[in-house]
């Protein structure tokens, strides 16, 4: 059953787990039971990554709450919100992620943690093919399923637009199928990197990685090789400017 639209804090949820803060392995997954949610508990925008990353964990692990989201990346994400239009030069990012902010939230589509073990070097990876594996695994799928059933389907009337980060074009397709399964209504095809589903528009932008930094470039620029992600940048342009976000 899904819960009221969440409040920013830590997120006390034991669906996949027996306990808060417990980790567990399953196969070569790595699972830790530590939601959250950032900034609004009515936003008009929410921002969702897929997972946190190790970064965002570790900085949870050591330092207060508000620090946690988007640890690391914070500085990408705000240049992805101001191609969007969604911010301005002058606003502070940081301070969109505290409890007195009234506009946005964040969170990840995972709103827990999880990891998969590289077979050949031992290591944890949360990025990458680890995303679409995801959706490809018995256990995986289950947090994503649950997470998404839990926190995604009861959307503040206020929510008008949802910038999901990612542009992989299988992660889109997955995503899409995913949130248009959660609603009564059939949700709606907006252009590649969009949709319609719950009442909000849901746009999918390049992800904040420090990874992959031609791509970043190529999309919040325009500029490099890849004119495939001018294009993505354009059509999400398009789609954010066409939800009723900007007409109040």
């Amino acid at each position: 059953m899904s819960q009221d639209f969440p409040k920013h804090g830590p997120i006390q949820c034991s669906i996949c787990f027996g306990t808060p803060g417990q980790t567990t392995e399953r196969g070569l997954w790595k699972f830790c039971n530590n939601p959250g949610h950032w900034g609004s508990s009515n936003p008009r925008v929410l921002v969702l990554g897929f997972n946190k990353g190790a970064t965002q964990t570790r900085s949870l692990e050591k330092h207060v709450f508000e620090k946690g989201g988007f640890a690391g990346c914070r500085p990408e994400l705000f240049r992805i919100l101001c191609v969007l239009r969604l911010l301005t030069a002058d606003d502070d990012i940081d301070a969109k992620f505290s409890a007195a902010e009234t506009e946005f939230a964040f969170a990840s589509l995972v709103r827990c943690s999880m990891a998969m073990k590289d077979p050949g070097t031992g290591a944890y990876g949360t990025s990458g093919r680890v995303i679409l594996k995801a959706f490809r695994e018995g256990e995986p799928m289950k947090l994503v399923r649950n997470c998404s059933s839990q926190f995604l389907q009861n959307l503040p009337d206020r929510l008008k637009l949802v910038v999901m980060l990612g542009v992989q074009e299988g992660y889109i397709k997955q995503c899409r199928r995913l949130v248009c399964g959660l609603f009564p209504s059939p949700g709606q095809y907006v252009n590649e990197v969009a949709y319609r589903a719950g009442g909000a528009t849901w746009v999918h932008a390049i992800h904040p990685s420090h990874i992959a930094k031609n791509h970043f470039r190529n999309w919040t620029t325009g500029r490099g090789n890849d004119n495939g992600l001018a294009k993505k940048r354009d059509l999400a342009l398009k789609a954010v400017g066409d939800t009723e976000l900007l007409r109040g």
